[in-house]
Formats: structure tokens, C-alpha cells, sequence
């Protein structure tokens, strides 16, 4: 009975090593993939990915979904002004605002250049338009100091939900990206939900 036991074993551990050593490898593959090595955030193509699976969810669950595009204010003036080690260093101060902020959630991502993104679950326009003014207030009230650089950044966000802003990846993001390109022309610093709540 001992030599079927042993190489059966043997097998079970093999392959219970092989398992865990092929989902350690496909891991780290799925964070070089979708992963932003500056902020340590989910990229465009994970929010994508992501914005798809939540939108199913929220429609077969009736709950609200948001989708809120964050922009630094005046970043290419920061990088012209100050280089580009400088604007590396606020896009991670804000990256990491966004994760205290965002306690818990993997739904933060940067979306490319200095544009963040952030799909709220179970929140409508008005909860994701008050999170995110806790985030510009905050931000506002940071100073980054980068080498000798000391900086106070502002940023401007568009959300858009789902259903009253359209019901795929495209309407929502060109909602939300209209509203953040009204804050721009406004001033910046600003959150735009479409609503005045």
C-alpha cells in the first residue's frame, strides 16, 4: 500500500507547488500588464476591463455605478517649470491621496499623462461628486516638496453614472470628461457631477 501512497503524494505535491508557482508567475504578469510603474495604480487598459465588469454588476443588481476622471490642474506647466522629476513626484503625492481616500478599493486607476480615474460602486452623482471634493480639498491643501520645489497642486473632475449618462464605456467617459474639460474652462479646481448636488 506504501508504494502507491508515496508517488501519489509525491504528485499531490508537485503539483500543489506547480499551482502555486504558476499563479505567483501569472500575477506578476497581470501587474506588469496593468499596472502604472510610476503610482503603483491599475492603467487605462484595467480600467476598461474593469468599468465592463462593474457595469454588469450594477445593471443586474440595480445599484449605481460612477465613473470620475480626475485631472492635475496646469500639469504641463509643472513639468515645464520644474521637470519632469517634479511632475513624477505630484502624480504620486495624488496617487497616494487617492489610495487614503479610497481606503480599501482597487477601483483607482491613472488613466494616462496626469489623468486619474475612479469607478464608485454602489454610489450615485451626488455620494461620488461629495467623495471627490474630499480629495480636490485635500489635494488643495497639500504641499509637495520635491528636491527643492515646493509645490501646491489643484485638480479638476468630471464624473458621469450610469444610466443617466449612458449605459457604456464610451457615453460615460465622454460625460465625464465634458464635465471635467467645463471645470477647466471655469477656473479648475472644481468637481463637475452635472448636477448642481
Amino acid at each position: 500500500m506504501l508504494h502507491i501512497f508515496f508517488p501519489v503524494a509525491g504528485i499531490f505535491i508537485v503539483c500543489h507547488f506547480y499551482t502555486r508557482s504558476q499563479f505567483k508567475t501569472d500575477k506578476t504578469l497581470m501587474e506588469k500588464v496593468f499596472l502604472d510603474p510610476l503610482t503603483g495604480l491599475w492603467n487605462r487598459e484595467k480600467l476598461i476591463q474593469d468599468f465592463e465588469i462593474e457595469k454588469n454588476q450594477a445593471i443586474i443588481t440595480g445599484m449605481p455605478l460612477t465613473l470620475t476622471l480626475i485631472d492635475l490642474d496646469n500639469f504641463k506647466l509643472i513639468n515645464n517649470n520644474h521637470g519632469h522629476d517634479t511632475g513624477d513626484a505630484a502624480l504620486v503625492s495624488l496617487s497616494n491621496l487617492l489610495k487614503n481616500h479610497m481606503q480599501g478599493m482597487d477601483s483607482i486607476y491613472r488613466f494616462g499623462g496626469e489623468e486619474f480615474a475612479i469607478i464608485l460602486k454602489n454610489t450615485d452623482a451626488s455620494v461620488a461628486k461629495r467623495k471627490t471634493e474630499e480629495i480636490r480639498k485635500a489635494l488643495e491643501e497639500k504641499t509637495i516638496t520635491h528636491r527643492e520645489t515646493t509645490l501646491n497642486i489643484t485638480l479638476s473632475a468630471g464624473i458621469a453614472e450610469l444610466g443617466r449618462d449612458g449605459q457604456d464605456w464610451q457615453a460615460m467617459y465622454h460625460s465625464a470628461d465634458k464635465r471635467l474639460y467645463a471645470c477647466k474652462r471655469n477656473g479648475r479646481n472644481c468637481v463637475d457631477n452635472g448636477t448642481s448636488v
